[in-house]
């Protein structure tokens, strides 16, 4: 679920940091609506499974 969150945040809002891993307790703290993306978003796979990589290797 983590995995998914961290993807789903990021698809149409960015932090103010290069920070891409959030727990959902640090992005509401930095979620800002003035930082919500006003041109489409591109959905990629590849970065849905390299979130989901970074979860499964922090369950280890």
């Amino acid at each position: 679920p983590e995995a998914l969150f961290n993807f789903l945040l990021l698809l149409g809002w960015h932090p103010s940091d290069e920070q891409e891993l959030f727990t959902a307790e640090e992005a509401l703290k930095v979620f800002t609506v003035d930082r919500i993306n006003k041109s489409p978003v591109a959905f990629s796979t590849d970065k849905l499974d390299w979130f989901n990589g970074v979860y499964i290797r922090k369950m280890d």
